[in-house]
C-alpha cells in the first residue's frame, strides 16, 4: 500500500532514460516492444484502455504507463496524471524524477489529486480543495501548463476509480465521454486505467482504440492484449550501469 505523504522523500542517484526514437505519426510507449507489437507505438489521438484483474494493484498501472510518461517528456510533451486511489501524488513525481530532472518534472507535468488540498507544489492541483467552477478553472489551467506554447500535444493518464470516488459514477461517464472526444481532437494520448468492476468500464473499452489487461503473480506483473491481440508478456524494468530499460519478455 501507497501511503500519503505531504513532503517528499530524499531522492537517489537519477538513472538515465532515453527515450525511443518516434516514427512519423507514432507517440513512443516507452517501451521498444510495446512499440513494435503497437506498429509504431500509440497513434496521436487515441485511447487505450489498461485494465486490472483482482490481483493487481494500483501500482502496476505505472510499471505499463509511467515510461510513455517519460517519453513524452523527454521529447518536450507534457502530461496529465490523475492517479489511482490509494497512490500519493508525491509517489509519482519521486518516481519520475528517478529518470527525468525535477525542473522537467514540474513544468511538464500536474498531478489533479481528488484528494489534496496543499498548493505548496507547482505540479500539484489540488481538487478536493475546489469548488465545481474552481475545479474546471484549475483543470483548464493544468491542461494549459502541459500542452505548452505553442499548444501541443500531451499524455493523459486517468484513473477511473478516482473519479468515480470522488464525482460518482455517472458524471464520472460524462466527464471521460467529454475527455475522450478531446483527447481525439487535440490529438493527445489518453490512458486510462480500470477494474473491471468499474461503473464507467462500458465508456472507456466502449471508446477505447486499444485494450490491454494486467494480472499479477509469482512471476510478476504481465500484460495481454486484447486490441491488439498478445499472449501474456511480463513487464520488466531493469537498471543497469546507470541507465533505465524497460521490456516485455515472455513469461517462464
Amino acid at each position: 500500500m501507497l501511503f500519503r505523504r505531504n513532503k517528499a522523500a530524499p531522492q537517489p542517484p537519477p538513472i538515465r532514460y532515453t527515450a525511443p526514437l518516434e516514427p512519423r505519426g507514432f507517440f513512443s510507449s516507452g517501451i521498444p516492444d510495446l512499440d513494435g507489437i503497437l506498429g509504431g507505438g500509440y497513434r496521436p489521438g487515441c485511447v487505450f484502455a489498461i485494465e486490472g484483474d483482482a490481483s493487481t494493484r494500483s501500482e502496476d498501472f505505472f510499471l505499463i504507463s509511467l515510461p510513455s510518461v517519460l517519453s513524452f517528456l523527454a521529447h518536450g510533451r507534457g502530461a496529465l496524471v490523475v492517479p489511482p486511489s490509494g497512490v500519493a501524488a508525491a509517489w509519482i513525481r519521486n518516481r519520475a524524477v528517478r529518470y527525468v530532472s525535477e525542473e522537467n518534472f514540474d513544468t511538464r507535468v500536474r498531478v489533479p489529486d481528488y484528494t489534496a488540498i496543499d498548493l505548496s507544489a507547482p505540479w500539484l492541483v489540488p481538487m478536493a480543495r475546489f469548488g465545481r467552477s474552481e475545479a474546471m478553472r484549475a483543470m483548464i489551467s493544468a491542461e494549459r501548463a502541459v500542452s505548452g506554447n505553442p499548444r501541443g500535444p500531451y499524455i493523459e493518464l486517468l484513473a477511473v476509480d478516482a473519479l468515480e470516488s470522488s464525482v460518482g459514477p455517472e458524471v464520472t461517464a460524462k466527464m471521460l465521454t467529454y475527455g475522450f472526444t478531446r483527447t481525439k481532437e487535440f490529438g493527445n494520448l489518453a490512458i486510462a486505467w480500470l477494474r473491471s468492476s468499474s461503473a464507467a468500464r462500458d465508456v472507456v473499452v466502449g471508446t477505447a482504440d486499444g485494450h490491454l489487461a494486467l494480472s499479477r503473480d509469482s512471476r510478476g506483473t504481465t500484460v495481454r492484449g486484447i486490441k491488439p491481440e498478445l499472449a501474456p508478456r511480463l513487464i520488466e524494468w531493469t537498471e543497469a550501469n546507470g541507465e533505465l530499460r524497460v521490456s516485455l519478455g515472455l513469461p517462464s
